[in-house]
């Protein structure tokens, strides 16, 4: 079982910084829960510091099988061992498809789809690039679903920018549970095989059912909400922590609305979007910031 330790300081990077150099290795490969964010008190009276909890993390692929394993059946009896080709799929719970989520570097309900440039990979790929990389998608994700979800198939879309991979399975509700932070997991898995089999390859976008176009929607119905929100108040708004992905989502929506801008502010898996209502300044009708001086 994976050690977890406190650690404290003045403040919540400190202590994860903290936490990083004492299990030598760097933000992403912790398990890390926020337990208190501390305080600065008042002229430094009732000062309060940061406390995380954190923990090497687990392979996320073995933490669904655990899951999975460790389930009994409605009689309350433990299954017996099968190979797992043959095991009857079942739904990770709460607890690991969290533990999923933080292995793919996700923040609360969203996904690690970090833009690491290989979407934006100039001209078609060299027809038996294609092939290889098409190979290799129908190698990796039977493999990677087989524990979840019977009767799996693939629709692959080459031409797409990044790969479109459309999922349809008899239990495909499994990859969409958790406001799909598994179907997260087995993408950041996918990606990370791919990218070494196939160097320089574009990325693979997983999709079941019409999550990801629900996805989106609520997205933008919330970033428009913000932004309503920024206006009448005239002060900041900020999203949830989102991968790369959802913040530029976040971004396109209100990039035609004039009177807010968006920027993105934090690191790594508590990066979020700021809305920030524009005040216009009088006489040229300059557009001004509230904090601008």
């Amino acid at each position: 079982m994976s050690e977890h330790r406190e650690f404290r300081a003045k403040s919540v990077d400190q202590a994860i910084a903290d936490a990083c150099r004492f299990f030598a290795v760097d933000r992403d490969g912790l398990e890390i829960e926020i337990v208190s964010g501390g305080s600065q008190g008042f002229f430094g009276f009732g000062a309060r510091q940061a406390v995380v909890r954190a923990g090497r993390r687990r392979p996320a692929v073995a933490l669904a099988v655990e899951n999975r394993a460790e389930r009994p059946d409605s009689g309350g009896a433990r299954p017996e061992v099968a190979p797992m080709e043959e095991a009857p799929p079942q739904k990770p719970s709460a607890d690991a498809a969290g533990r999923i989520r933080e292995e793919a570097g996700m923040s609360e309900a969203d996904s690690p789809e970090e833009d690491d440039g290989r979407d934006a990979a100039p001209g078609p790929m060299p027809e038996d690039e294609v092939r290889r990389l098409e190979a290799c998608v129908r190698e990796i994700l039977p493999a990677l679903l087989r524990p979840l979800c019977a009767g799996v198939r693939l629709d692959v879309d080459m031409t797409a920018r990044p790969v479109a991979v459309r999922i349809e399975a008899d239990d495909a509700e499994v990859l969409m549970s958790q406001d799909g932070q598994v179907i997260a997991a087995l993408q950041y898995l996918a990606n990370r095989i791919a990218a070494r089999t196939c160097p320089g390859c574009p990325r693979i976008r997983l999709d079941a059912g019409d999550f990801r176009r629900d996805q989106e929607t609520r997205l933008t119905e919330m970033a428009l909400a913000l932004a309503e929100k920024a206006k009448k108040t005239g002060k900041v708004q900020s999203t949830r922590p989102l991968s790369a992905f959802h913040r530029r989502v976040v971004h396109m929506a209100l990039q035609d609305d004039g009177d807010v801008h968006t920027r993105s502010k934090g690191e790594g898996s508590t990066k979020r979007v700021l809305i920030l209502p524009v005040r216009r300044s009088s006489g040229r009708g300059r557009r001004k910031h509230p904090n601008e001086q």
